[in-house]
């Protein structure tokens, strides 16, 4: 039986909880949404967009409130922990989305043939009950016999063959009713279509036995709009030698969310890309897996270059010993501040040319000359 949609979202924020506390309490305060995400895609998955929803929520309620059940100093400390927590809303919302989207292509898909199987193997006397009840499925769907020769579509497959036919008014050839299916799969093969390759070997894989079902997904545009289908083969009935069902599945809303949830990170990358000042992400390693336009600017270095590199390597050995108790004492879960090193290379980097530099740091003009004040570094520059 399977457990209730919420009732597992609840479980799965207490399991992230829990590995919060153990085996991940010495990252203390930082990465604070790291056990989240898989929650969130778990949850959703299994019970769909409200039960990643809920998963969000509650780790964001965790997180702000419930912290001290956790760590042993809060998870947002400053404005800019704020920017995390949206990133992790929306992106959970990206997520619970497309699982919500497969979720219903796959209970379409199953209704669909739960209500085709029976009609095709009805008798003969209940043909118009079984030509209705295919019409009834929005899912394009036509019957091979056990040769690959159609002999059953739906309307939705006339409909969709005449609307994308080559000539106005009449439908795409060959793939009526009495037409081999494997020869239009066959024919288009031969022009080094390889999509489709695949497809007439799965759907001869089904009807000889190799496989249960076959199944992939594909885009099928026209010049008017983008589509993208879910094919799907299963036997006709219980023998795959009585023949198969084909159903084409659109799965447009779907693809379109993906596509979205891509741009949406593509988004944030341009807005931290953007940020006046330098960001990066580096592993318990001390590789390197983020780094943002400043980044890379500030150490010569291209997105290719950045991405895996060890931070010794980055810095150097000499800067890097010099810097390993911070790191060592950030990775421990205790907050660091490298101001007066920070500033001292962002001097030295623009060659002293303090608005340039304080740019680079992200600050005021003012602020670094008050910074530079306290922290003596006008003293070393005379």
């Amino acid at each position: 039986m399977k457990m209730n949609r919420y009732l597992f979202a609840v479980i799965m924020v207490a399991v992230a909880s829990l590995l919060r506390i153990w085996p991940l309490h010495p990252l203390g305060s930082t990465l604070a949404w790291l056990t989240f995400y898989p929650a969130v895609m778990i949850a959703a998955v299994y019970g769909g967009f409200f039960a990643g929803l809920l998963v969000a929520v509650l780790a964001c309620i965790l997180i702000t409130f419930g912290w001290p059940l956790l760590v042993e100093s809060p998870f947002i400390n400053q404005p800019s922990d704020y920017l995390g927590m949206a990133v992790f809303a929306l992106t959970s919302l990206m997520m619970s989305g497309v699982a919500e989207a497969l979720l219903r292509a796959k209970v379409k898909s199953k209704k669909a043939l739960e209500r085709v199987l029976p009609a095709m193997l009805a008798q003969k006397d209940s043909e118009n009950l079984k030509q209705a009840i295919l019409n009834s499925v929005a899912a394009e769907i036509a019957v091979l016999d056990r040769n690959g020769v159609i002999v059953e579509v739906n309307e939705p497959w006339r409909r969709f063959a005449l609307e994308n036919g080559i000539e106005p008014g009449k439908p795409a050839p060959r793939v009526e009713v009495g037409a081999n299916y494997l020869d239009v799969c066959q024919v288009l093969t031969d022009l080094a279509t390889d999509r489709l390759v695949d497809t007439r070997k799965g759907i001869l894989a089904v009807l000889d036995g190799s496989l249960p079902d076959f199944s992939f997904e594909y885009p099928c545009h026209s010049p008017q709009q983008q589509r993208w289908f879910h094919m799907n083969v299963t036997p006709l009935g219980k023998l795959a030698e009585a023949g198969v069902v084909v159903t084409h599945t659109d799965i447009t809303d779907r693809k379109k969310a993906e596509m979205a949830l891509k741009d949406s990170e593509r988004f944030m990358r341009i807005i931290i890309d953007n940020i006046p000042g330098m960001v990066g992400y580096w592993t318990a390693e001390l590789r390197c897996i983020f780094a943002n336009t400043a980044y890379q600017t500030w150490f010569g270095k291209r997105p290719e270059q950045m991405h895996g590199i060890y931070i010794e390597d980055l810095l150097g050995e000499e800067l890097f010993h010099q810097n390993e108790p911070f790191i060592r004492a950030t990775l421990r879960g205790e907050r660091q501040q490298f101001e007066r090193t920070l500033i001292s290379q962002a001097l030295q980097h623009t060659g002293g040319r303090r608005i340039e530099a304080a740019t680079l740091l992200g600050m005021g003009r003012n602020t670094l000359t008050r910074k530079i004040q306290e922290l003596g570094l006008d003293a070393e520059d005379s």
